[in-house]
């Protein structure tokens, strides 16, 4: 049941919270795994791979930026998640989103998600800011109203997300 009452949500009945929907006809996709490019299966998280008789085969004229953008003949699309069982899609993470912070990769969704976790935080985004390190993480945060000073829930905030 959605949020509205209906249970169906453009066209896609039960449509799973959080869910991107099923390929559209004539689309295939594949998980895979990033690194060693294996095929993964539901509810494994990977890149996902398409490939699609309408979508693009090749870059022209640079097979060295073919080779790498294609698996098999499956664009990586640079996106991570995963199928459940029933088909369908659910995108999680950005691959190539992460970023580097000396030796530390940091993946923005994953600070996303803990700080959206607070109770008085409404959205938030992650995003690295250059730094003699690599990229270091800044977090723009809004927040649902409150009776706090600012700098009481900016220090609540970053307190929590330590944790």
């Amino acid at each position: 049941m959605r949020e509205n009452g209906d249970e169906e949500f453009c066209g896609i009945k039960d449509l799973p919270n959080f869910s991107v929907g099923k390929p559209y006809p004539g689309t295939l996709l594949q998980i895979r795994n990033p690194e060693t490019l294996e095929i993964l299966g539901p509810d494994q998280k990977g890149e996902i791979c398409a490939r699609s008789h309408s979508a693009f085969q090749c870059y022209l004229n640079n097979p060295e930026a073919t080779e790498q953008a294609f698996a098999d003949g499956y664009f990586r699309t640079g996106d991570i998640g995963y199928y459940d069982a029933n088909g369908f899609v659910y995108v999680v993470d950005r691959l190539k989103e992460i970023f580097k912070y000396y030796n530390n990769h940091i993946s923005p969704s994953e600070l996303e998600n803990v700080i959206g976790k607070h109770p008085k935080v409404k959205e938030v985004c992650v995003v690295g800011i250059p730094d003699v390190g690599g990229h270091v993480p800044r977090a723009f945060v809004t927040v649902h109203p409150y009776s706090e000073s600012k700098k009481d829930l900016e220090n609540e905030i970053k307190e929590f997300a330590n944790c």
